[in-house]
């Protein structure tokens, strides 16, 4: 059992740690190729509405996380129709919610002026439109892929629900960097997006039920009691993925909608750079967390508080190093990255880097 968790920890982390190569990669090369093919102010439209739609990633209601939960307590206890029965239930349900907010936005986007509201100047109403609702569609497609990464997890697979993650977000990049490269517009950036997540969704969809036949979409095992019973943990977790959003895509917007597009791709660019501190310790902690719920499903307390205290340890000492590095380096990095374009703002970096450590 202990080599087993060891093994499946070391695969958590290195597929945690593939997936940060990514996030560097892509945090490293889309600013400049952004800047370079669609120049500062178009570049901050896009990342003023590709803000927008994030939010609707909070139409899980939190059931996402908590599926992932309370299916692989129930497969360390053996209970596969129980577990079955979660993910039918949560499956409906995101799935429902989803093509509500889709049919919504599709009937009403065209009637908002958000390109007047959030101050857009290099971007016609149409466009506007059409990019909030491809990437709406994106996002609640993503609400798929968390729930085929919840069975992933729930059998020990983790590391390939991760890794899926990872691959597809290299894939999206690399596509769309293409075709920014070869002269896309915003919109058709977006369908690209669109269309690599729906094939990538779909593949992930194929895996899970090779993997676990068990595993099956439908309805058949569905319970309107299940979603009762989750509903409580589920509205309580998300309030993080809420707060998140607030913190994140909220000032976003805020910043877009009052200063207009060019500052916000100077808040984003020194924003990404100091939460490299946050991804760092994530790499670690999501890797601990679905063996945090099969210990307690399995009722071993005794493996909680040591995966729970080596998971504290390690988030401190990695955020020390990191926050050092960054006090030291930061400016250096973002002259680099940036090609100069973007100046680095020593009051802002300071606040930005400290709310992150």
């Amino acid at each position: 059992m202990a080599q087993n968790l060891k093994t499946r920890l070391l695969r958590g982390i290195g597929a945690n740690a593939f997936g940060q190569v990514v996030t560097v990669i892509i945090q490293l090369v889309s600013v400049p190729i952004f800047i370079r093919f669609w120049g500062v102010d178009l570049y901050g439209e896009w990342l003023i509405l590709s803000a927008i739609p994030s939010y609707f990633a909070l139409s899980d209601i939190g059931f996402g996380s908590v599926a992932g939960n309370e299916m692989t307590m129930r497969v360390a206890q053996d209970d596969r129709i129980e577990a079955l029965s979660v993910f039918q239930s949560t499956w409906l349900l995101i799935t429902g919610i989803s093509l509500s907010i889709a049919l919504s936005i599709a009937a009403t986007i065209w009637f908002i002026p958000l390109e007047h509201w959030l101050n857009l100047t290099h971007l016609n109403h149409q466009s506007v439109a059409g990019i909030i609702l491809l990437l709406t569609l994106h996002v609640l497609i993503t609400q798929q892929g968390g729930i085929l990464n919840s069975g992933f997890r729930c059998e020990g697979n983790y590391a390939v629900g991760a890794l899926y993650y990872s691959l597809v977000r290299l894939f999206e990049f690399s596509a769309i960097s293409i075709a920014v490269s070869l002269g896309a517009t915003p919109l058709i950036a977006a369908s690209v997006f669109l269309c690599l997540r729906a094939i990538m969704t779909l593949v992930m969809g194929w895996d899970l039920h090779k993997r676990s036949p068990w595993i099956i979409f439908g309805y058949a095992h569905a319970r309107l009691d299940v979603i009762k019973r989750l509903a409580a943990p589920a509205i309580a977790f998300l309030s993080f993925p809420l707060g998140q959003a607030l913190s994140l895509q909220g000032m976003v917007i805020a910043i877009g909608a009052i200063l207009g597009a060019t500052p916000v791709v100077l808040f984003a660019t020194l924003r990404t750079l100091s939460r490299f501190i946050l991804q760092l310790v994530a790499m670690f902690n999501t890797a601990i967390w679905p063996e945090l719920s099969t210990a307690f499903g399995a009722q071993n307390l005794d493996l909680v508080r040591k995966l729970h205290h080596r998971s504290c340890q390690t988030a401190l000492w990695l955020s020390l190093f990191a926050a050092t590095g960054l006090a030291i380096f930061g400016g250096q990095i973002l002259k680099i990255w940036t090609n100069g374009k973007v100046v680095l703002d020593v009051p802002l970096f300071n606040i930005a880097r400290s709310s992150c450590s």
